[in-house]
């Protein structure tokens, strides 16, 4: 086996040094056959103290080679003069070839996502947003666009008060002049401007107030009365009694009828049906099927007006809202009273003990209210210069005080029911 050479450059060092050792026995083995390729150049990397690699390929003398990021020199021993040994293990015939294997992709690393950042309290975001949003200029902006606000605000507020003085001012010697011509809508009108100026002030709940907002609504019915009384409804109702005449009839009635003011000077009860009403009898002569569509039965609270509804042969009721303000006595001691209020229901319900069906015509929920203004009454046809003329006014005046729109009077007397 060969022994270790030496490269040329080590050869002609070591005869430059020592003459005669060209002419030793051997020194021609040690520089390594001739044409024999020189060995090939070693690598270096050297680590510095500034975190950077010093890297290069090693010569056949020793050198300082400074850091390129510092500077700092560093020392680089020379290549080796001797050849690397051969590998044996490569050199070596393997018994039995290799086993072929597959090789596997390498797994692609998963990119790791971005730290999740630490969560903050909302309180704290939303402070943190504020401060943002909070700069001198906006801030500025908004405090002027709340000063202009308010001002604008109270301006118009002041401007409206001002017309509700005017109008206060104004309007009840105008209203009374278009109630006294007989312009009754006219009238509404402004004695309904009266009101709301009255409110827009405050004072809602003065006397005069209350006063404007009552001429207002008895002006609204005067202009809004129905062509037939209840008695001649009853009348027309009565007269139809085939089942196709009593279903046209009803429907001629919601469309004539239903909705439109009445006013009534009659006798009025607070009532209470009883809690469960008997069964009703077989249908008697002048009723039929078509009647049951609108059967129904009595409200539990309800007012009854004593006038007289009997056409025909079938029995009618006139029923008044409960909701409606004023002392009306309870029970069997029915009290006159003027009251106006808009047509309801027409409806069928069970008679008492059960003898029969009563036709209940009813005024609208919320609409029936008493009446005050005489002036307004004599105006639409209501006799009050005969002998029933000074008690109906005094009923008026007394029907005024349980308002709260007038000085206290003496209770009215007490007349006669009519037939």
């Amino acid at each position: 086996m060969p022994g270790p050479t030496l490269t040329a450059a080590w050869a002609d060092r070591v005869a430059d040094a020592m003459p005669f050792a060209r002419r030793l026995p051997g020194f021609g083995a040690l520089t390594g056959p001739a044409g024999a390729p020189p060995p090939p150049p070693e690598p270096y990397s050297l680590p510095c103290r500034c975190g950077a690699v010093v890297t290069g390929m090693r010569t056949e003398r020793e050198r300082e080679v400074p850091c390129l990021n510092c500077g700092e020199p560093h020392f680089v021993l020379p290549a080796d003069v001797y050849p690397a040994p051969p590998d044996r293990a490569a050199a070596a015939k393997p018994k039995r070839p290799p086993a072929r294997t597959k090789a596997k992709p390498a797994a692609e690393p998963v990119p790791a996502g971005p730290p999740a950042a630490p969560r903050v309290p909302w309180r704290t975001r939303l402070a943190t947003a504020a401060r943002r949003q909070a700069t001198p200029l906006r801030l500025i902006a908004l405090g002027l666009t709340a000063v202009v606000a308010t001002t604008t605000w109270w301006g118009v507020v002041q401007s409206r008060r001002a017309e509700a003085r005017v109008t206060i001012a104004e309007a009840p010697a105008a209203a009374e002049e278009a109630l006294s011509a007989g312009q009754f809508a006219l009238a509404a009108k402004r004695f309904d401007a009266l009101a709301a100026a009255y409110e827009t002030l405050g004072r809602a709940t003065e006397p005069r107030a209350r006063a404007a907002r009552q001429q207002a609504r008895e002006a609204t019915a005067v202009t809004g009365l129905a062509a037939l009384s209840p008695a001649e409804i009853a009348r027309q109702a009565a007269a139809a009694r085939a089942p196709a005449d009593r279903t046209a009839w009803l429907q001629s009635y919601d469309a004539l009828y239903r909705g439109r003011w009445v006013i009534l000077d009659t006798y009025a009860a607070r009532v209470n049906a009883p809690a469960a009403a008997p069964p009703a009898a077989p249908a008697a002569e002048g009723e039929n099927d078509a009647d049951r569509d609108r059967e129904e039965t009595a409200p539990p609270e309800r007012i009854e007006l004593l006038y007289p509804l009997a056409a025909g042969g079938t029995r009618f009721r006139l029923i008044g809202d409960p909701a409606v303000p004023g002392d009306l006595s309870v029970g069997d001691d029915p009290r006159r009273a003027v009251l106006a209020g808009r047509y309801g229901a027409f409806a069928r319900v069970p008679g008492e003990n059960g003898r029969g069906a009563v036709w209940e015509l009813r005024l609208e929920p919320g609409s029936a209210f008493l009446w005050t203004g005489a002036e307004t009454l004599a105006a639409i046809g209501f006799d009050l210069a005969g002998p029933d003329g000074a008690a109906v006014r005094t009923l008026l005046a007394r029907q005024a005080e349980e308002l709260g729109l007038g000085e206290p009077t003496e209770p009215a007397p007490a007349a006669e029911a009519g037939p």
